[in-house]
This record gives structure tokens, C-alpha cells and sequence, in this order.
């Protein structure tokens, strides 16, 4: 077993791709199921370095902020937002109800989709803004 959120194995998660056409254009979108990101610090290290090396940008460089996202008064998820160079926003949102991560880059297109086998309860986060 491999632990994706460590930074060996960022580039070893099985993956499949996934082809969606957009205005002619088709782009594959990386599919990926990881087994254990139990811990918060692990979730966010993977988020950030997927984040970077999707859009070429030096690990722990530029700042990201997190919004913890409700629904019915229930925390159901996390918003992270990169803010890169030049205003580039990249975002993911991990969703736990299908306890998945969907990363999007700075034109608000979907790139990667992970699903986790294991994660961290978010009932367990105060440090987490809350909004």
C-alpha cells in the first residue's frame, strides 16, 4: 500500500483518463484513487503539491486558504483555493459525502478527480475557517 498524500507517491496513484470534449477540443481529465490521507496535514499536502505541479508552480511558494463548506448547518466538505502569480486562482474541493477531491484549474475547468479510500473527519477541525 502507498500513502498518496506523502511526496513519493504523488505521481504513483493508479489513474485512468478520462476524455471530455470541450468546443472541439478534446482534454483527459486523470482519475485517481488513494488510500490513505487520514490526517488533515496529509490532505492538504497532497491538494497543494497536485495543485503546483499541475500548473508548474514551486511547492509552498504562494499561499492557500481554506473555507470549510456546509450544507444544512453539517460541514460536507472543504474549498481550498491557491493564490498563485499574477491573481491565478487554483482551487480543489473536497466533497465527503463521495469523499472525492475535484481540482480545478485557473479557468475553472476541471483537471484531476481523486477518490479517497480513507480520510480525515472534518467534524475534528476547528482551525478551519468557517464561512
Amino acid at each position: 500500500m502507498f500513502t498518496c498524500g506523502s511526496s513519493s507517491d504523488l505521481g504513483r496513484c493508479p489513474s485512468l483518463g478520462q476524455q471530455q470534449a470541450y468546443g472541439g477540443i478534446t482534454r483527459v481529465m486523470q482519475l485517481n484513487t488513494c488510500t490513505e490521507l487520514n490526517e488533515m496535514g496529509q490532505l492538504r499536502q497532497y491538494v497543494s503539491r497536485t495543485l503546483c505541479r499541475e500548473n508548474n508552480i514551486e511547492v509552498g511558494v504562494f499561499q492557500i486558504t481554506e473555507r470549510l463548506l456546509k450544507r444544512r448547518g453539517q460541514p460536507c466538505g472543504i474549498y481550498f483555493c491557491l493564490h498563485g502569480p499574477r491573481s491565478v486562482k487554483l482551487t480543489a474541493i473536497w466533497e465527503t459525502e463521495k469523499n472525492t477531491i475535484l481540482f480545478y484549474g485557473s479557468t475553472g475547468e476541471r483537471f484531476k478527480q481523486t477518490k479517497l479510500n480513507d480520510s480525515p473527519d472534518l467534524k475534528d477541525q476547528p482551525e478551519i475557517a468557517n464561512f
